[in-house]
């Protein structure tokens, strides 16, 4: 079950990486060519973006959710380190 918390979000940043990998390309491409720069790239780059960090606040949302419903973690750790006081 910790294995599968650890992948939440991995796909939609994955995705983003790839979009924001293509548009950076693209763009940089057909700036050195001489072209003007379309839209469409910047377009790619935002949507990359938008999706890594949908991926990250996801996976972030799933580790938060974790670590309250684990039971004691925290407080085993306050728990002993009173008891050396």
């Amino acid at each position: 079950m910790e294995a599968n918390n650890r992948s939440r979000g991995m796909l939609p940043r994955l995705f983003g990486v790839i979009l924001i990998f293509l548009g950076m390309l693209n763009s940089l491409l057909s700036w050195r060519g001489g072209l003007v720069v379309n839209d469409f790239y910047l377009l790619l780059i935002a949507t990359g973006l938008f999706l890594f960090a949908m991926g990250v606040i996801h996976r972030a949302q799933v580790a938060k959710d974790t670590a309250v419903n684990s039971p004691g973690t925290q407080d085993e750790y306050l728990g002993s380190e009173r008891d050396a006081l």
